[in-house]
């Protein structure tokens, strides 16, 4: 059986979308960023993601040094899950977020 065959009718999408599609397009962002220099313009535009990141470390340091969490659960939309807020709502903020991110990464580009 192919691993990089479509996925069979009723597989669970996530599966499909963040092992085959996502890895190679990070790795691609990642690559890119490394030749033209711009690693710290990569880590602001992936803002959102480089927080969900943190959030997941510093929950598991802080609960193996302490015994206490941070989060009530991680990644941090969890968090936001788990103190009632409605998923399109983070859903929609994490947009907002990620859009400032962005144009925040874009103003701090030198134009020549």
């Amino acid at each position: 059986l192919c691993r990089d065959a479509a996925p069979a009718p009723g597989a669970p999408a996530a599966d499909a979308a963040a092992g085959r599609d996502g890895r190679p397009l990070g790795a691609a962002l990642a690559l890119v960023a490394l030749i033209t220099k711009q690693e710290i313009v990569l880590a602001i535009v992936g803002g959102v993601f480089v927080v969900e990141a943190l959030s997941v470390i510093f929950q598991v340091a802080s609960f193996k040094l302490r015994r206490k969490r941070i989060f009530r659960m991680a990644p941090i939309h969890h968090h936001f899950e788990m103190q009632g807020w409605p998923e399109p709502q983070i859903i929609v903020r994490f947009w907002i977020l990620s859009v400032i991110c962005a144009i925040f990464a874009l103003s701090t580009l030198k134009l020549r």
